[in-house]
């Protein structure tokens, strides 16, 4: 599908991001791609699909050809959407897919999920990285993620 980018940019936060449209069912499919300094670098997209929102939920991850990045990704061909087999559907156009991207790009960006998995990967996380998690705990403290980094990998929070 690499000859299918419709659009490939930096997002916000710095990441990458990719809108693909499909080229038998039309629908657009949208990306963030992932060094292997992010937690996310080579998880199943079934460990993330209920801690990511994105259109449809996170229906991808993984590697395009021409890239060494991981990939999340979604869909924009879920029972409501415009495809080549639902042409009364809710047609979701490039710029709602670079949106969503965008949203998607932040969750990843600005949660404690990503330094949590790269801690479940690593072990404890970089002092800069740690810091990072105490002050989401004090902004968070009932937080299921940040209470599971704490008991695995740091000081349990009191």
């Amino acid at each position: 599908m690499i000859e299918n980018i419709t659009k490939e940019w930096k997002t916000e936060t710095g990441l990458v991001a990719r809108v693909i449209q499909h080229p038998l069912l039309y629908h657009f499919c949208g990306y963030v791609g992932l060094d292997k300094g992010s937690g996310f670098y080579e998880l199943d997209y079934a460990k993330i699909e209920n801690r990511i929102y994105v259109h449809g939920g996170v229906t991808f991850t993984g590697t395009f050809k021409d890239s060494a990045l991981w990939w999340i990704g979604y869909d924009c061909a879920h029972s409501c959407d415009f495809s080549k087999y639902n042409p009364s559907g809710v047609k979701r156009d490039l710029n709602f897919c670079v949106d969503e991207c965008e949203y998607l790009a932040k969750q990843i960006f600005q949660t404690p999920i990503d330094y949590y998995f790269l801690a479940k990967r690593i072990g404890r996380l970089p002092e800069d990285l740690h810091n990072k998690m105490i002050a989401w705990a004090i902004e968070n403290p009932n937080d299921e993620i940040i209470k599971e980094y704490f008991e695995n990998y740091g000081m349990p929070l009191l």
